[in-house]
């Protein structure tokens, strides 16, 4: 069988208008750079979807920002990819690296990298920081919500869609690169998610009365619910955003009594759990 080439036509790039390095932003700059980047989301993840469509020759119904649409894409970002040799490592060398065309590329690719985590994803959310200072991922873009959960404490976690997506591009400088990368980099994060879609709440309420803790993220807000002791008595508390400056503590005698309670936004932790899950069902 014969594969024919399919005709590259001129990718329209998105420069971010920066104007400086992006460590360099102050608080002011920082913020109206998120804002640009994510007012541009739509259009940039509209855009590269088509695009990709036109050149596979598939419907664009396909590059739908589910997690299978990352198959075509990333097989066609592969395709489309181009490396060049590194200038400072000298002419006789192998050592090449990705185009600047190829990396304004992988913009658009980690923005409907994020959108795909965002959309299906309960409680993952685009933000930014700005401390600390120096940081590798200070003032960029990137999705939050997600929770690591492999080193014994489970702790909030950044995903940075852009830098992800180069680092599944860097595979084609190797030769180990495959159609599957982007979609299996999903399917890993998606285990990073909320604990809350992976329990039925009886189950959660099961753990409470037994010496469970739960830690999960709820619109931009981290919730912990975990229990210490007073002299005998077990005392359950709550900590709301206890990774920020803003940290609550509600404590509570009982299993009970922490259900009953409002905990956010005037709610209650079932409440909270059946938004996250998209469920109208309650506790028997």
């Amino acid at each position: 069988m014969v594969r024919l080439p399919f005709p590259k036509a001129h990718y329209e790039y998105l420069v971010p208008p920066l104007g400086k390095g992006i460590y360099q932003l102050n608080a002011e700059e920082a913020a109206a750079y998120f804002d640009a980047f994510t007012g541009k989301i739509p259009e940039r993840v509209s855009y590269v979807a088509q695009f990709c469509a036109k050149e596979l020759r598939v419907p664009k119904s396909r590059l739908d920002c589910s997690p299978d649409s990352l198959l075509p894409l990333w097989k066609w970002f592969r395709r489309r990819a181009k490396t060049e040799p590194i200038p400072s490592a000298g002419t006789k060398t192998s050592v090449r690296q990705l185009t600047p065309e190829t990396e304004y590329i992988l913009r658009d690719i980690g923005m409907y990298l994020g959108e795909t985590l965002r959309k299906n994803l309960p409680g993952i959310y685009w933000t930014y920081y700005t401390e600390p200072c120096n940081d590798f991922f200070q003032n960029h873009p990137l999705l939050k919500g997600f929770v690591d959960r492999t080193t014994g404490t489970p702790c909030p976690v950044c995903f940075e869609p852009i830098h992800m997506a180069r680092v599944q591009a860097s595979k084609i400088l190797t030769g180990k690169s495959g159609d599957e990368d982007l979609r299996n980099l999903y399917s890993i994060w998606a285990e990073k998610t909320e604990v809350v879609t992976k329990l039925a709440f009886d189950r959660f309420v099961e753990g409470l009365c037994g010496n469970s803790e739960y830690f999960f993220t709820y619109g931009g807000h981290t919730i912990d619910i975990a229990f210490h002791f007073e002299n005998t008595a077990k005392v359950y508390e709550v900590n709301i955003d206890g990774y920020g400056s803003d940290v609550r503590h509600l404590f509570f005698s009982s299993v009970h009594a922490l259900l009953e309670a409002t905990v956010l936004d005037g709610k209650t932790i079932q409440e909270l759990w059946m938004d996250l899950v998209g469920t109208k069902n309650t506790l028997q």
